[in-house]
């Protein structure tokens, strides 16, 4: 039976490979570690799209500042037509204005909680640094390193290797990957230790 990657179109070509195998240094990437490869730009390419998807810090800051006015104009409406509305003898929901002003008050400490400056936390590119990671001390036996060169541009074996991969996938720009390179190899240094 054949298995769901086998209808996947591969990322890296034979090209690529050599090329990354050459790069880290070692005669060519083993089997599995090409299929990790392959499957660490396809779960990229799966994640990049959610990631589009998902709403930015300013739209959610937007959503819940709505949330908050609108219950506060309710609250304003219900406490303005309270008679007229018990005299028509229409049945409300128990909305009362505590509740209201709990809505408001929740809304905007949850709109105060979300950070003003930073990228939007997208978690595609993450995970990609991370499996290149486990892929590049797979296959070089050593630690994930990041350097700078004299005009301070990032660099280093580690680093490099992500960059071409991620530009096989079509990913002109690498702002923040520094960040993210710095992240996993905080993080994949604890998992050793």
């Amino acid at each position: 039976m054949d298995s769901q990657d086998d209808y996947l179109i591969p990322v890296y070509g034979p090209d690529d490979l050599r090329a990354f195998a050459e790069m880290l240094g070692i005669p060519e990437l083993t089997p599995v570690l090409v299929e990790k490869l392959q499957h660490a730009a396809w779960l990229h390419e799966f994640m990049h799209q959610t990631d589009e998807w998902r709403a930015t810090r300013r739209e959610r800051r937007s959503a819940l500042k709505s949330i908050q006015k609108t219950a506060l104009a309710l609250k304003a409406a219900l406490e303005k037509h309270s008679t007229m509305i018990v005299d028509e003898k229409i049945d409300l929901p128990p909305l009362g204005p505590h509740v209201l002003d709990a809505l408001a008050s929740a809304a905007a400490t949850a709109a105060k909680t979300i950070p003003l400056t930073g990228g939007n936390p997208k978690h595609a590119r993450r995970l990609f640094v991370s499996d290149m990671g486990e892929i590049f001390k797979k296959a070089t036996g050593k630690p994930l390193t990041l350097s700078r060169d004299r005009h301070g541009k990032p660099g280093g074996l580690f680093y490099e290797f992500v960059e071409a991969a991620l530009g096989k996938l079509d990913r002109s720009t690498t702002q923040g990957l520094e960040t993210d390179v710095r992240t996993v190899i905080r993080q994949i240094g604890k998992l050793d230790t």
